[in-house]
């Protein structure tokens, strides 16, 4: 029984390195693009979430161009949040 305990934890152990290793920061060594390319975000807010006020303003505090829009109907939603885009 005491060498099996002993081989499960030197797994155990194994296995947390090895996803550590795997899971690291890699250097990133492409040079960043004069025009960055586009891309869609879309953020579904209801107002109903617990965290659409951080929802809504992590999207606009991305270092990247934004263009936004929302329907009529979900303009209350926006308009209750305390953001800016600035």
């Amino acid at each position: 029984m005491r060498r099996l305990v002993l081989a499960l934890l030197v797994l155990n152990f194994s296995a947390m390195f090895v996803t550590a290793r795997k899971c690291r920061a890699r250097p990133r060594d492409l040079p960043v693009p004069m025009t960055p390319p586009p891309v869609s975000l879309v953020r579904p807010l209801r107002g109903l979430e617990t965290f659409s006020e951080e929802t809504l303003r992590a999207s606009f505090e991305l270092d990247y161009p934004i263009t936004s829009c929302c329907s009529a109907s979900r303009r209350r939603t926006i308009r209750s949040s305390r953001w800016s885009s600035d």
